[in-house]
């Protein structure tokens, strides 16, 4: 009885510690097709409302190109935006106190992206 009670704990705590990784690959969103008939104008405004309706400060460092971050508590995850009239992509450009090394990052960031990606898109079709 004993060593069924061991086996079954352990087997709880792998299955604890393997489903709760603090650290993933990063997902950038690479080439997002701009679905509508929109000018870059559109696209870029769309871009930006976006960023802050989700809580990220955005630059615009040159048409096409944006630079946007984020801070959540004592983090901060920092991203480059480049968009045209027919797709954009979000890449990651550095981070604080997300655990990044050699391509994984906590796993925070990757939703907060995924949330930004969602958010463009909604705004993209509002404005079509």
């Amino acid at each position: 009885m004993k060593n069924i009670f061991k086996l079954v704990i352990l087997s709880l705590l792998i299955l604890l510690f393997t489903g709760c990784a603090r650290t993933l690959p990063i997902h950038d969103v690479e080439n997002q097709a701009v679905n509508y008939k929109l000018s870059i104008d559109k696209v870029e405004k769309a871009i930006l409302q976006a960023g802050i309706d989700k809580g990220w400060v955005m630059s615009v460092v040159e048409p096409g190109r944006i630079k946007a971050y984020v801070l959540v508590r004592h983090h901060k995850a920092e991203v480059v935006i480049t968009y045209d009239e027919k797709s954009y992509s979000i890449t990651y450009e550095d981070s604080l106190n997300l655990l990044y090394e050699n391509g994984k990052i906590h796993r925070n960031y990757n939703k907060w992206v995924a949330l930004l990606d969602r958010q463009i898109q909604l705004n993209l079709s509002a404005a079509a």
